[in-house]
């Protein structure tokens, strides 16, 4: 029963309007197991995955009007997901293997802000205040396709993937937020190993 393991590298960006006006483009990591019963003649396996992501880092100067004092506020936002689902393609024995897969996926927002008051003589005596960060879910699902290279069994892939966000507030930390339901595409490319 084959068993294939990768980690890759992803380059994350919004796609739709409730994606681009909450998130930018952003860079992340992953990884996935996927395993092929030998009932299945290794043409379709099921497989588990993670992915993180900053999908927003924002700086934001501002001035005291009667002191003059400068002052950074500086947001960060990052997406984790944890993904389950099958993908269809040879697992087995070969050099080229196309796959493609379709997952449900449980999806996890963090958002933290941070008021700076910067020291330029010695930056590590900056003053820092944490003004909070907020976590939240939703679930959502994906859709994969890719291929991967494979010697023996080491293997080098590639491929793109469409993520969609149901139920994320539009603003948190407000009640009254707007549910939005945001839209991902992802490239991601990485190397992994075939275990027999």
């Amino acid at each position: 029963m084959p068993s294939k393991f990768a980690l890759y590298g992803l380059y994350i960006s919004p796609s739709g309007t409730d994606a681009e006006q909450f998130s930018d483009d952003g860079w992340g990591v992953g990884g996935k197991l996927y395993t092929s019963p030998d009932f299945l003649r290794h043409g379709v396996a099921a497989g588990i995955g993670f992915e993180f992501a900053n999908l927003m880092t924002q700086s934001t100067v501002l001035y005291d009007p009667h002191t003059l004092l400068r002052t950074e506020q500086e947001t960060s936002q990052d997406f984790f997901r944890i993904y389950l689902g099958p993908e269809i393609g040879p697992h087995g024995h070969g050099f080229f293997r196309p796959f493609a897969g379709a997952s449900i996926a449980l999806h996890i927002y963090n958002i933290g802000t941070q008021l700076i008051v910067p020291d330029d003589v010695d930056p590590t005596r900056s003053i820092v205040q944490d003004l909070g960060s907020e976590t939240r879910t939703a679930f959502g699902y994906d859709f994969t396709v890719g291929a991967d290279l494979q010697i023996k069994h080491y293997f080098v892939e590639g491929g793109v993937r469409f993520i969609k966000s149901f139920n994320v507030p539009q603003q948190f930390g407000s009640a009254a937020a707007v549910p939005i339901h945001p839209g991902y595409f992802q490239i991601f490319i990485g190397a992994g190993n075939t275990i027999w």
